[in-house]
């Protein structure tokens, strides 16, 4: 039985169809967004340079989840069901259905990147004929800061923001970069 919106019960399924009234389960895109960003400048001639950004308030659903807890029955909720919430072991249960034990809170804050520069001397760039010359080191993707057990809090399967939905996707790469920009 499910319960209906007058507070009393209905069937959940009557043949082959669902008969339970639908629940709103959340927001797919988050409420907030933004980023911080800052350089800073020391000795003249270096700079760091940082960027974080963040999504707030936004569900996510995980199909891996779903996948590997109610096709396969192998997470550790189906091994040690006394751990976790009953709720979630039945829904676990039922593989048919889309249930609400796959939904997860999806905000997030990621250290996008942090930039160490060197403007090298006027004079040193152009022994080499530049007017200009800096050297950078750069890394991206550095740490994410989340609650979402998925694979990746940022990946969205099928590329909707409408669904939110996580399967098969692989985190986002850690790069580190060293580049060169000369000014003639």
């Amino acid at each position: 039985m499910c319960a209906n919106t007058d507070g009393g019960t209905v069937p959940c399924f009557t043949g082959n169809s669902i008969t339970a009234p639908r629940v709103h389960l959340g927001r797919t895109i988050p409420k907030w967004e933004g980023s911080f960003s800052s350089t800073l400048t020391l000795f003249d001639n270096w700079s760091i340079y940082g960027l974080m950004d963040f999504k707030l308030g936004g569900l996510k659903w995980d199909h891996n989840l779903r996948i590997r807890c109610s096709l396969y029955y192998l997470c550790r909720e189906n091994m040690y069901p006394l751990e976790y919430n009953p709720v979630d072991i039945a829904a676990y249960a039922n593989s048919a259905y889309f249930g609400a034990a796959y939904i997860k809170g999806a905000s997030y804050a990621k250290l996008r990147e942090v930039a160490v520069s060197y403007r090298v001397p006027a004079e040193l760039a152009a022994k080499i004929g530049a007017s200009r010359a800096t050297l950078t080191f750069a890394g991206r993707n550095l740490m994410t800061f989340t609650g979402y057990k998925g694979m990746e809090v940022e990946a969205q399967f099928g590329g909707s923001a409408y669904t939110n939905m996580e399967q098969n996707q692989i985190p986002q790469l850690r790069q580190f970069i060293f580049t060169t920009n000369l000014t003639f």
